[in-house]
């Protein structure tokens, strides 16, 4: 593995953990987790 392929992996590691945190905000509403597991 090189060099960019690591630092794209952290980046898309980075961004992942970022979606998280915005998932449990929006999950404030048990609603949208219903349907969101349920997309799932």
């Amino acid at each position: 593995m090189n060099r960019t392929e690591k630092l794209l992996d952290l980046t898309l590691e980075n961004e992942f953990v970022y979606l998280i945190d915005i998932l449990v905000v929006v999950c404030g509403s048990i609603r949208f987790c219903r349907v969101f597991f349920a997309v799932i």
